[in-house]
């Protein structure tokens, strides 16, 4: 098109009295040519006074444009205005959706019109000239065609293939003053997805070595369509083959490597599909068989086998379809299958073994022949063992590998000693060999011994080996009792070496046992072990020159406490020890007897805790009466029995009861006074000379012996104590006519201060040597 459109729009009348008839509208947009479009518009809203002024402003700013009596519009151009042309191209998917836009930004009027390829007829889509878009039928047929809101452009769902072709945009912009018109080419192209695929073969079990063909079939898809092949491994692994534009490829010489899976997959710029996998099988073979023997053994000759033993020959040839098996003994046929069993094969079955693979399908076959001779060997391995001799002063090596044919080759090797002259070879046979080595303590300890077996039937050696050691830690002595106490076992082990220890008891008057490896338990009657006595145990290992011994010897159980007495207020609880000081033997459980001789258990008035070494027995609420006295405690073992008796003493507590703070202070001043009234007496005592008036007036003359004892509280329980118990007591004489008073128990007295008053009466004149009465008094004062 050469003429360049100026865009006018004009709209008629419709006849007085019929506002809402349908107007038929033919608008001619003429530029510099003779183009010229026309369109139908089927209008069903009423004409409004708005839009009759918006034509005649176009008419006034556009100086040529007339309207016929027919309705039709035309425009003479007087002077040029801007037109612009665009091109693109737009990819859509059948059946998907697909927007094309009319410029970047809203026109004041637009019209999209189609062209469908292979034609030059254009035809209008949708329209708006200002007053909405206007789909029109032609629309139906590319599919879902609704126009974007706030924009000319539109979107097409469910994209048919009718839909491909030329979509042109005419957009008219500033319409009432330099109006400009651009051409929007949007070259719709509509691409079709590729179907599945399904793949054919010019022959699925062709022979190896022939020739083939593989073709991709394809339905429908949109061109260009690539093809990759893929083949996959009976393992599961996929390779690609071929690619390309070929739906074809030819596999020339094909072989057993082919066989497998195939297919093929197709793809286009829409999408891409895979076929179905289809199975080649190659047809070959058979190939060379290859015979495996089980056992499996080798020898100069070809293969052996262990004669009574189940020998099993299995022959195996690469073949599609699987190969027919026939086996041959010396020539003759024996079996038909691809396995031939003999259970018990004896020396009888030496020869050749032939197996005869054929393939049925190419009636093709091939051979192979095998020498299996049978040969027994000894059963397992060679067995060694060190062993003692000579009353436990030697050792003596053994080496046995019983059986076999031909026999088997045995010797020793390892930590024998240089001079070989002192080696003793006892036997030697075809099974089994003995040596002797010299004593005296001249094997080192840890040695090390291998016995070396060989045999034709065996492709290498076998060996056993046996090591000579001195246990490693000393001999061990313990004593337990049985659970009923009717037998006490004396035991005694020394574990590990090689070989073994020998180990017995020696006891007083008799009580002794035999020599035994390793472990030795004396057994005696419960209550007849010598207390005191020892029990020997000696153990002897062939490496030692000298005997290791360990003793045991057996006591009776010894209890102890840690007070004898114990002496507690009335009311308090109280606790009572009693434990093992050695424990030789197990002994039976720890027993408490209360003061009246009755064995004590757990109840509300005694609690026991105890251990197998200790016994603890705890007297709640303690009571003057019924508390009081010799309590015991006893045990026994297997060689006697012991008992310990704690004395109990229970105090009645002082009438007054105080805080206890205040009682320290009590007893802290009484001590105070009592401390300076000492040191005063003694510092006039020793200056009796320089103040012999003032000692005369406290102490009299010297024949007087004026005296009173001074009590200490605890002296009121006298009681000489044993076992380490504290003893509190006893009375000195400090001088005469002085007395200390009793000090309160801090259970019963809360002394807030005390006030130490010294008085004394002055002698007669004149009689300087009659004796003089001194009263010194401690008070203490307190609520």
């Amino acid at each position: 098109m050469s003429a360049t459109p100026i865009p006018a729009t004009t709209s008629q009348a419709p006849p007085s009295g019929d506002d809402n008839k349908p107007v038929s509208v033919t608008i001619t947009v003429k530029a510099t040519g003779s183009y010229r479009m026309h369109w139908n518009l089927q209008e069903d809203l009423q004409i409004r006074e708005y839009e009759r002024r918006n034509i005649r402003h176009l008419k006034e700013g556009c100086n040529a444009l007339q309207i016929n009596p027919n309705g039709e519009v035309v425009y003479k151009d007087t002077q040029m205005y801007e037109v612009v042309y665009q091109d693109a191209s737009v990819y859509g998917v059948v059946g998907k959706a697909v927007i094309l836009e009319c410029g970047p930004s809203v026109p004041d009027m637009y019209i999209w019109s189609f062209t469908k390829p292979g034609t030059e007829g254009i035809k209008a889509v949708v329209y708006n000239v200002g007053r909405g878009p206007k789909i029109q039928k032609l629309a139906e047929t590319l599919g879902q065609l609704t126009v974007i809101s706030n924009s000319a452009a539109i979107s097409i769902e469910k994209l048919p293939l009718a839909a491909q072709g030329l979509f042109t945009c005419q957009a008219f912009y500033d319409i009432e003053n330099e109006p400009k018109v651009y051409y929007y080419y949007v070259h719709l192209i509509v691409r079709v997805p590729v179907t599945k695929p399904y793949l054919s073969l010019s022959e699925v079990s062709p022979v190896e070595g022939s020739t083939m063909w593989m073709r991709c079939n394809l339905e429908n898809g949109t061109g260009p369509i690539q093809y990759v092949w893929q083949h996959e491994t009976r393992s599961g692994n996929i390779t690609i083959i071929a690619q390309g534009d070929s739906s074809v490829i030819n596999v020339t010489d094909v072989n057993r490597n082919h066989t497998g899976w195939y297919r093929c997959v197709a793809s286009n710029a829409v999408n891409s599909e895979s076929s179905n996998r289809l199975w080649l099988d190659t047809i070959f073979g058979p190939d060379i068989p290859q015979i495996n023997v089980t056992p499996y053994s080798i020898t100069e000759r070809g293969y052996s086998a262990l004669e009574r033993e189940t020998v099993s020959l299995l022959c195996q040839a690469q073949s599609n379809p699987a190969s027919q098996y026939v086996w041959f003994y010396n020539n003759s046929q024996v079996y038909s299958g691809p396995q031939l069993t003999i259970t018990k094969i004896l020396r009888m079955h030496t020869g050749d073994y032939a197996c005869l693979a054929l393939n049925t399908y190419l009636n093709t076959r091939s051979k192979k022949t095998i020498s299996l001779t049978v040969y027994y060997p000894p059963d397992g391995s060679p067995s060694c063992s060190v062993e003692p001799a000579l009353n436990h002063t030697s050792l003596r090596l053994l080496c046995s590998w019983p059986g076999g044919f031909p026999s088997p080759s045995l010797h020793w090797t390892g930590d024998l000693i240089q001079d070989q002259s002192n080696i003793a070879q006892l036997t030697s046979s075809a099974s089994s060999t003995t040596i002797m080595l010299p004593s005296g303590g001249l094997t080192s300890n840890n040695s090390l011994f291998t016995c070396l077996g060989s045999h034709p039937a065996l492709k290498q050696s076998t060996q056993c080996s046996t090591r000579t050691y001195i246990p490693p830690a000393e001999p061990l002595c313990f004593a337990s009792v049985t659970k009923d106490k009717q037998y006490l076992m004396l035991s005694c082990s020394w574990e590990g070496g090689a070989p073994k220890a020998l180990v017995w008891w020696e006891g007083p008057e008799g009580q002794s046992k035999g020599g035994e490896q390793t472990f030795n338990i004396l057994i005696l009657h419960y209550g007849t072990a010598r207390s005191g006595k020892p029990y020997t145990c000696h153990a002897k290992h062939p490496l030692l020159v000298e005997t290791k011994t360990c003793r045991l010897t057996l006591e009776a159980p010894v209890l102890q406490t840690q007070r004898r007495v114990v002496s507690v207020y009335e009311g308090s609880d109280v606790q009572l020890t009693c434990s093992l000081r050695d424990n030789y033997l197990p002994v039976n459980e720890i027993t408490w007897f209360n003061n009246q001789g009755v064995g004590v258990q757990d109840t509300s008035k005694y609690m026991l805790l105890r251990t197998s070494a200790w016994a603890n027995l705890t007297v709640k609420d303690t009571d003057e009466t019924q508390d009081s006295g010799e309590y015991r405690c006893s045990t026994s073992n297997a060689v006697g029995g012991t008992e310990i008796n704690i004395t109990l003493v229970i105090k009645t507590e002082p009438r007054y009861n105080v805080y206890p703070a205040v009682i320290g202070a009590a007893i802290g001043g009484m001590l105070f006074a009592a401390i300076l009234t000492v040191l005063l007496l003694m510092y006039i005592i020793r200056n009796r000379n320089n103040n012999p008036r003032l000692h005369d007036l406290l102490f009299g003359r010297q024949h007087s012996q004026s005296r009173e004892n001074i009590n200490f509280p605890e002296d009121e329980v006298v009681s000489k104590s044993e076992g380490g118990i504290e003893e509190i007591g006893g009375s000195s004489s400090l001088g005469p006519a002085m007395a200390l008073p009793r000090a309160s128990s801090p259970l019963t007295s809360s002394p807030v201060s005390a006030t130490l008053t010294t008085t004394s009466q002055a002698p007669p004149s004149g009689d300087d040597n009659e004796p003089v009465s001194v009263t010194i008094t401690v008070k203490a004062t307190g609520s």
